[in-house]
């Protein structure tokens, strides 16, 4: 019998283990192009599933498959920069680069995050959602039809003998509009204190404001009434079926330069801690005012203070300055038991320009009236006096054909001192106490 010959078992040995380490290497590649075709399709049936169920629109899931078609991994980047060693026969290789387990988890994260990210910022099956630019956007607005009856006392003085009894000789009056002047008349009385009025009357208000950004804000609001009066937006029927007025009631910019810092400009809502008996809640401001807050985390004594000017007539030659309204105000809000609100503010305000004085710009010769340029500035127009001001005829030599011109008695820098307390004891309900305190600091001109 021939011997065997030995020496072939290694080189049979060797053969058999490349096969094996071949074959393994094969079936593991083909496990992993399994688990990342596995990977594709379920990240294709979610985002299908989304555009079924109406919550991605296709054309935003065609975007990010473009989108992830055009990104190469960073193994295939790597793998394509390592240059492939040439076979010995000079035939093509073909190389599948191998992702591990744990690459493979990091690419299923980053796109569920991707996925979950577009789905909050363009809430996804949100009911009723609407666009984020919307949050930024607040339109509010109010509707009232009213029946309002001003019943006068049985009592009262006529307006007649009220106009009687004033001392015209000196040019003091506090009722000119009840009277008429007329052409040789010293006054005719029209007015009324002592009939009933009835009327009914509507009040619509539309307003818009908007957050530019985390610093600026602005507002906009319509508003019926009339440019005679300034305290109300009542309209009142019975104008033979014509149209109303709506009015620009409220148009300004509103700054946060700093925190608890606002600045508003243009024509806003009061910004002073105040009642009703020095400001009208249907009266807004037109002009400049800061506000400024001291507030500190869970801290129950918040200082705050306000200052504002107003022009309440142009500067315009050849007539005197123009006239304003400057008020600065300091005060406190503090909580010094649950349930309890106390609030407190000190103001003063100065009108500048507004108080009467006897008008000489104009000469007299025979019946003949000649006014000069600024015959006139020193009137307060019917539309701002209230009933009960004080006033003073500033043309008194002129001759008795001309209605007078009645300028404010006094000057006014009033000193207010305003305080709230509010109890919430009785929730749902709550009571609030307010008093306000007013001395006019300033004389007769």
């Amino acid at each position: 019998m021939k011997p065997m010959n030995t020496s072939r078992w290694p080189q049979l040995t060797t053969l058999s283990l490349a096969l094996s380490l071949s074959l393994h290497a094969g079936l593991a590649h083909a496990d992993e192009r399994e688990s990342l075709e596995a990977l594709r399709q379920t990240t294709l049936g979610l985002i299908n599933a989304l555009v079924d169920k109406g919550v991605l629109s296709r054309e935003a899931a065609d975007a990010m498959l473009k989108q992830a078609q055009a990104k190469p991994s960073a193994t295939t980047t790597a793998a394509a920069s390592t240059p492939a060693a040439p076979a010995a026969d000079a035939k093509p290789v073909q190389r599948i680069p191998y992702v591990s387990e744990a690459m493979r988890a990091q690419i299923r994260n980053e796109v569920k995050e991707e996925v979950l990210t577009q789905a909050r910022a363009e809430r996804w099956g949100v009911p009723n959602a609407s666009a984020a630019w919307t949050d930024r956007i607040k339109v509010d607005g109010d509707f009232r039809f009213r029946y309002q009856s001003d019943h006068a006392g049985n009592n009262n003085t006529p307006a007649y003998s009220y106009l009687a009894s004033e001392d015209l000789n000196d040019g003091i009056i506090r009722a000119p509009d009840f009277a008429s002047y007329l052409s040789g008349n010293s006054g005719v009385a029209t007015g009324s204190t002592t009939d009933n009025r009835n009327r009914e009357r509507i009040r619509l208000r539309l307003g818009i404001t908007a957050k530019v950004s985390d610093e600026v804000g602005v507002g906009v609001r319509l508003a019926t009434g009339s440019t005679t009066d300034r305290v109300s937006t009542n309209q009142t029927l019975g104008q033979g079926f014509n149209k109303y007025p709506l009015l620009v009631d409220r148009a300004f910019v509103r700054l946060t330069p700093l925190e608890g810092v606002d600045v508003l400009a243009g024509r806003f809502p009061n910004p002073w801690f105040s009642t009703d008996m020095i400001w009208s809640e249907n009266l807004n401001f037109e002009g400049l005012a800061t506000t400024a807050r001291w507030e500190q985390p869970e801290a129950s004594f918040v200082p705050f203070a306000t200052v504002g000017a107003f022009p309440l007539r142009e500067e315009s030659p050849p007539t005197r300055g123009g006239r304003w309204l400057y008020g600065a105000q300091a005060g406190a809000s503090w909580v010094p038991a649950e349930r309890t609100k106390l609030k407190f503010g000190l103001a003063y305000y100065q009108y500048k320009n507004m108080e009467g004085r006897q008008d000489k710009d104009y000469a007299l010769s025979g019946s003949t009236f000649s006014p000069g340029s600024t015959y006139g500035q020193y009137e307060y127009a019917a539309g701002l006096r209230q009933k009960g001001n004080t006033l003073f005829e500033t043309n008194p030599t002129s001759p008795s054909s001309l209605a007078p011109v009645w300028g404010l008695a006094y000057q006014f820098k009033p000193l207010v001192l305003t305080a709230s307390a509010e109890f919430t004891h009785f929730s749902p309900y709550s009571l609030l106490l307010s008093g306000e305190f007013v001395k006019n600091t300033a004389g007769a001109p």
